[in-house]
């Protein structure tokens, strides 16, 4: 018999009322015998109240409009990130405050948090709550020892027209010499990339090199889309982090402003391009003046050679806006107005003050600079290095044989020798310079100038030791002579 059978003959025997009080008692009697019984309360004396809680229909309101989270909310996300980050990616590393700060600013801003002033209490608060404490600088706090940690991306300007040109390597971030990029101060913190090369880790159990990589993808993605189609090439070293940087653009749409050019392998970083000369030669025209100048020295069918060679300067110092210091201004022009196995004869008058004012209106030229004097003809024949170095690549059997002529100089002509060595290394330094960034450039010809490079350094050093030596001969005859004549008088 089914529970309603059941309610319904109850109620046809005793009614409705005892029939559903004793289904209840029944069901409950059964329930009863399932589970324990419940502890015993004492019975409370006040009334049972019913409660009404009333529904509340919510209204429509218009959404509010977003507010920048508050400072205590973003330094608790940002101190929780700190931790994380820190003791993932600086395990054996002495961290610098200035260093966490920059850290700091870099989480900051790729996790769209706006960038707010970090006091120095509060990174040295965190620093020893976390125990980060014992990896600061013992000695003080300063930045001596930035670079162990992370470095950033450094950034360099060396053009001034059409496109710009960076330098990407692990020093710091330095946007000073960046004219009309208007980035926002978020920005610099953004581009600091991990350098895990430094931390000695290794790439392939790290579980923190893909964070490494991407986040220098991403700078890279970010420069791109604030460049607002101006033009920009970022010369950068093939190490494995930058190789790993680009390989992740794949399958993503390519960078519309940026073209990444790698530089040759096996380049000194003091061959690399600094602040100084090289950083504001323009690449785009650098490779023409070589060939320009070495297509000048091996033609000898224009009378008028020094007249041209000084156009080219001039032109030179038209198009790319030389900021340059005096003495690299005074070196061009030297290098430029002399010519290989020739007397530069006097110039005419109208070429002369033509050079003249030209001189004269080089921004950053030195007052005490003799222009009259540079302009009087030499009175010895006076080799060009730069287009000496020119004619070398060209000839390499001869340069060669130049190579091994310095050993078999005679003691007279040796501070000659060494002058024209001088020379020679700063044209060659040059040159390397000039041609060690262009795609059509061949790496065999780099390297064949630094064999050379590295072969006169040899050969100097050696004929330093035979002046040195031959000198304290020199001085040895002299003071056995001093003592003979002491002895005899």
């Amino acid at each position: 018999m089914t529970q309603e059978e059941l309610r319904d003959v109850f109620e046809q025997k005793f009614g409705r009322r005892a029939a559903r009080s004793s289904i209840g008692e029944m069901l409950r009697s059964e329930f009863d015998e399932m589970t324990p019984p419940p502890p015993e309360q004492p019975e409370s004396t006040y009334p049972e109240v019913e409660v009404q809680i009333p529904v509340k229909i919510p209204r429509q309101e218009p959404s509010p409009q977003p507010v920048a989270p508050p400072e205590d909310a973003v330094l608790s996300e940002l101190e929780h990130v700190l931790k994380v980050y820190l003791s993932e990616v600086l395990t054996e590393t002495r961290v610098e405050i200035s260093l966490i700060r920059e850290v700091a600013y870099n989480l900051l801003y790729l996790q769209g948090i706006p960038r707010f002033p970090l006091s120095e209490e509060w990174m040295r608060t965190f620093a020893r709550k976390y125990n980060f404490r014992n990896k600061i600088d013992r000695a003080d706090d300063s930045m001596a020892d930035v670079e162990r940690a992370l470095k950033a991306l450094y950034i360099i300007l060396l053009a001034y027209k059409s496109e710009d040109i960076f330098m990407t390597d692990h020093a710091k971030v330095d946007l000073r010499a960046m004219p009309g990029m208007d980035f926002p101060p978020q920005f610099v913190s953004a581009l600091l990339c991990t350098n895990v090369d430094a931390l000695g880790m290794e790439w392939h159990s790290a579980p923190n090199a893909n964070l490494t990589h991407l986040i220098l993808a991403r700078s890279i993605r970010q420069l791109d889309n604030h460049c607002n189609g101006r033009k920009v090439v970022l010369l950068m070293k093939p190490t494995f982090l930058h190789l790993l940087a680009i390989d992740s653009f794949r399958g993503q749409p390519p960078l519309q402003n940026i073209t990444i050019h790698w530089l040759p392998h096996g380049i000194p970083d003091h061959h690399l391009p600094t602040h100084h000369m090289i950083s504001t030669w323009k690449a785009l025209y650098r490779l023409q003046l070589v060939r320009w100048m070495a297509g000048k020295v091996n033609d000898d069918q224009e009378p008028d050679r020094h007249r041209n060679m000084f156009l080219s300067i001039q032109w030179m110092v038209r198009c790319w806006h030389l900021e340059l210091d005096t003495w690299t201004i005074y070196d061009s022009f030297r290098h430029a107005l002399t010519k290989p196995g020739s007397v530069r004869e006097p110039c005419n008058a109208d070429v002369k003050e033509e050079c003249r004012e030209e001189l004269r209106r080089i921004p950053g030229l030195d007052p005490d600079f003799d222009v009259e004097g540079f302009l009087l003809p030499d009175s010895e024949r006076i080799e060009t290095n730069m287009a000496e170095v020119t004619r070398w690549v060209v000839d390499r059997e001869q340069f060669d044989r130049d190579c091994a002529a310095p050993s078999q100089v005679a003691v007279p002509d040796r501070p000659q020798w060494k002058m024209n060595f001088h020379r020679m290394m700063n044209a060659m330094d040059r040159l390397i310079h000039y041609s060690a960034f262009q795609e059509d450039c061949k790496e065999d010809d780099i390297q064949w100038l630094f064999r050379m490079y590295q072969k006169f350094a040899r050969l100097h050093r050696e004929q330093d030791k035979l002046d040195g030596t031959a000198r304290l001969e020199e001085l040895d005859k002299a003071n056995k002579a001093n003592e003979a004549n002491v002895i005899d008088r």
